[in-house]
């Protein structure tokens, strides 16, 4: 799978008529995507083409449609996990476009998170305990110490007392499935800020629990995680701080370009007393 250059509205009436020829294409409109060329068709299915610059991403098509079909086999995968129902030997994928305000734009008040919280953890749940299909990689979490000694290096660039980071956690227990990537954009909420979606199951790996929790902390802050995972908020909280000063202090260093980053940071700090 070589990848996608940019697609013209003709290039995907095209290659859709060519794999997919029981589609009728209505209406084709573009959407924004960092890693595939994403169009919507129909204002009902959409195809996510990856582009040619992200080698692992095309790699991860069939994988994600592993996973997302094993996830349908749990209540919780059915209520929140869309479907891909369209997958092209080329490599790209189509499913049910799903509507809701990410994350990223919208963190509701801590009178919304209680019901909030159980929505993600009746997700998580059936994810961790749904086994890997074939394909899906092992991925260990960073190693806590090399982790830790990299966030206080940049703790200074990143306006952040390096103590405030914590102690490395001992973290036990066996690897399971997960979605690998529970960035705040990758969740959707309804007008009532519950789980609508969980979206872009691309980096699904198997690893340990902590790996979801910790985006959960960069998305709400540590309280929150502890609604959804008690029993590893402690863990989370610490690997979402070290990794979003490192983050933070990487944009400072214009090694990249994400001010999502500063966001993230605000929330793994957040104060917990602040919101009891």
């Amino acid at each position: 799978m070589q990848g996608f250059r940019e697609l013209t509205v003709a290039d995907v009436r095209r290659l859709l008529s060519e794999d997919f020829p029981e589609l009728h294409v209505e209406s084709l409109r573009q959407l924004p995507g960092p890693e595939t060329w994403v169009w919507v068709l129909n204002e009902e299915l959409v195809f996510r083409f990856p582009r040619a610059e992200f080698r692992r991403r095309r790699a991860r098509v069939d994988v994600e449609a592993h996973v997302i079909a094993a996830l349908q086999e749990t209540s919780a995968g059915r209520a929140y996990v869309p479907s891909i129902d369209y997958v092209s030997p080329r490599g790209y994928s189509g499913q049910r476009f799903a509507r809701g305000v990410t994350g990223e734009k919208r963190r509701p008040p801590p009178d919304a998170w209680p019901q909030l919280a159980a929505d993600v953890r009746s997700l998580l749940t059936a994810v961790h305990a749904t086994p890997p299909p074939a394909g899906v990689e092992l991925e260990p979490l960073p190693d806590p110490n090399e982790l830790l000694e990299r966030a206080r290096a940049d703790a200074q660039a990143s306006g952040v007392d390096p103590f405030a980071l914590g102690s490395p956690p001992e973290v036990g227990g066996e690897p399971v499935l997960c979605h690998g990537d529970t960035k705040p954009e990758h969740f959707l909420l309804d007008v009532y800020d519950r789980l609508a979606w969980a979206i872009d199951w691309a980096d699904a790996c198997v690893a340990h629990p902590v790996r979801d929790l910790w985006g959960i902390v960069l998305w709400l802050g540590p309280a929150f995680a502890r609604l959804v995972d008690p029993e590893h908020a402690d863990a989370a909280t610490f690997y979402a701080r070290c990794s979003a000063v490192v983050n933070v202090a990487r944009d400072v260093r214009g090694e990249r370009d994400a001010p999502p980053v500063y966001a993230q940071l605000q929330a793994a700090f957040r104060s917990e007393a602040l919101d009891r």
